[in-house]
């Protein structure tokens, strides 16, 4: 049996679309679960900035992320994350960017990414 490496095409809620490997069918449980054919998938409940940026994420890691670890020991997002891991976040660092944090945990959360 041939596996379909074909890329997902998905629209977000703001109308941009993404081809997005499929690889990600491996850390996503939505992805996992969603049947490729010509057709983009409309996703209402993630802005195109905020699948941009997971994106990016899951691209720095090629679509093998490691987890999170919820432990935090230390005061600063730097001290408790991977060097790769923070250079991707750490646009999100401080609580201006709660709002934008809170839009990709829902994300990861709605896409089923561990």
């Amino acid at each position: 049996m041939d596996i379909d490496e074909s890329p997902f095409k998905i629209k977000t809620s703001d109308d941009r679309e993404f081809s997005i490997p499929a690889k990600v069918a491996e850390v996503s449980t939505f992805f996992a679960g969603l049947e490729k054919d010509d057709a983009v998938t409309k996703i209402d409940k993630i802005d195109g900035d905020t699948m941009a940026f997971l994106i990016k994420h899951l691209e720095a890691h090629d679509y093998k992320p490691p987890g999170v670890n919820c432990k935090c020991y230390k005061t600063t997002l730097k001290d408790n994350i991977e060097a790769k891991d923070y250079e991707v976040v750490k646009a999100l660092e401080g609580m201006d960017n709660f709002e934008d944090v809170a839009r990709y945990a829902q994300a990861c959360h709605f896409l089923g990414c561990e």
